[in-house]
C-alpha cells in the first residue's frame, strides 16, 4: 500500500461501515439494504472483503445512525463481540502476548484506515491506549466509543489472565443512560475528554493471548508488511512438523469435538504427545487443555448460531454437550448472555 497523496481523501475498510449498517439493522428491525438506502450506501460495496470507502462516507453513516442513539457505538462493539474484522485484527489476535498484539495493531493500523494515528504510552504502572486520526480528520463520538469498547472487549476475551481497565476516557458528553457503558467498560468513565483513551495496569502487556497462533501470526505479518511496503520484521514461520502445539491442538479439536472425542488422551495421541507432556507444554504457554476445549466449543457454537445454521439444541450437541441446560450455562459464562439471546442479535 503506497502512501496516500495529500489530495486524495482518506479511506477505510468498508467493514467499518458494514458494522454500523448491521447495528442499525438489528436495532431498527429492518433489512441491511434498506438501512443502506437511508444513508446512500451501495450494499454491494459491503459484500466485498477488499472494498474501501472514504472517511467522509464512513462518518456520515455513523453520525446518521447515532444521531438519536447515544449508545450506538457501544451497541456496535457488543454486536461485533470482539470478533476480528480484518487481516490486521486477525494478526492482533494471533500474537503471542498483548504487547505483541498491540505492536502489530499499531504497525499495520493504516491498512484499516489510512489516516489512523492510534498510539499507546507505557508508564511505570499503567499503559494507555489513545485513539486518534491524522490532523484534519474528525469522527462522530460513536466511532470513538466503538474503538474504546472493542479494545476492552478484545482484551477481556483474549488476554490470559484477563485484566480490566483502570479508567476509560471518552470524548462524548455524559450518557443519559450509562447502563450499557458500565457493563462494557467495568471501570470509571470520564466524559468530555480531549481524546478517547483506555488505561490498563502495565501488567496487561505481559498477559498471553489465548488466541495465539505463531504460525498464522508470522504469515499474516509478512503479508501485511508487503501490503504497506514496510521492511520485514522478525517473524519466524515454523515448519509444519514444528508447528506450535496450540495451533495443532486447536485444529485437532475442530474434528474431535463433533465426534465426541475431545479428551486429553485422544488429542495428545493425535498431536504426537503423551497426555502429561501435552499438559506441560500448554502450561508453559499459560493455558490448559480444558481452557482450549472451552474456547473451541465457544467459537464453534458462535459460528453455528451466528449463521443461523443450527438451533440452540442442535448447537449444544454439535459442540459436545449432551444437556442443553449445561450448554446454556456454559455459553452464558463464555459470552455473558444465553445462546438464544446471542443468536437473535445476529
Amino acid at each position: 500500500m503506497t502512501p496516500r497523496p495529500a489530495t486524495q481523501p482518506a479511506t477505510v475498510f468498508a467493514q467499518a461501515l458494514g458494522i454500523a449498517v448491521v447495528t442499525a439493522s438489528q436495532r431498527d428491525g429492518i433489512a441491511p439494504p434498506e438501512v443502506c438506502a437511508r444513508v446512500g450506501v451501495d450494499p454491494a460495496v459491503l459484500g466485498r472483503a477488499d472494498a474501501r470507502v472514504t472517511h467522509d462516507e464512513l462518518c456520515r453513516a455513523w453520525a446518521a445512525f447515532s444521531a438519536a442513539d447515544e449508545s450506538f457505538g457501544l451497541r456496535a462493539a457488543v454486536l461485533v463481540d470482539a470478533a476480528p474484522q480484518s487481516l490486521v485484527e486477525y494478526t492482533f489476535a494471533s500474537a503471542g502476548d498483548v504487547r505483541g498484539a498491540v505492536r502489530a495493531f499499531l504497525r499495520f493500523q493504516r491498512l484499516i484506515h489510512d489516516a489512523a494515528a492510534h498510539t499507546f504510552e507505557e508508564g511505570p504502572a499503567h499503559v494507555t491506549f489513545r485513539f486518534a486520526l491524522a490532523p484534519g480528520h474528525t469522527a462522530p463520538s460513536a466511532v470513538w466509543d466503538y474503538l474504546a469498547a472493542t479494545t476492552v472487549l478484545r482484551f477481556r476475551r483474549a488476554a490470559t489472565p484477563p485484566r480490566e481497565p483502570t479508567v476509560v476516557r471518552l470524548v462524548r458528553p455524559p450518557l443519559l443512560d450509562d447502563a450499557l457503558a458500565r457493563t462494557v467498560f467495568r471501570a470509571p468513565i470520564r466524559y468530555g475528554e480531549p481524546r478517547a483513551e483506555v488505561e490498563y495496569p502495565r501488567a496487561l502487556l505481559d498477559a498471553r493471548m489465548s488466541t495465539t497462533d505463531p504460525m498464522l501470526y508470522a504469515l499474516l505479518a509478512q503479508q501485511l508488511e508487503r501490503a504497506l511496503g514496510l521492511p520485514a520484521g522478525e517473524h519466524r514461520v515454523l515448519p509444519r512438523a514444528e508447528e506450535d502445539v496450540l495451533a495443532r491442538v486447536r485444529r485437532e479439536l475442530r474434528t474431535a469435538i463433533p465426534q465426541g472425542e475431545a479428551t486429553l488422551d485422544h488429542v495428545a495421541r493425535a498431536v504426537g504427545q503423551s497426555a502429561r507432556s501435552l499438559q506441560r507444554r500448554l502450561s508453559e504457554r499459560g493455558t490448559s487443555f480444558q481452557a482450549i476445549v472451552d474456547d473451541a466449543r465457544r467459537a464453534m457454537a458462535e459460528e453455528l448460531l451466528a449463521a443461523h445454521r443450527a438451533t440452540v439444541t442442535e448447537a449444544a450437541f454439535a459442540v459436545g454437550f449432551t444437556d442443553v441446560a449445561a450448554f446454556t450455562r456454559a455459553f452464558k459464562r463464555w459470552t455473558g448472555v444465553p445462546p438464544g439471546a446471542w443468536s437473535r442479535r445476529r
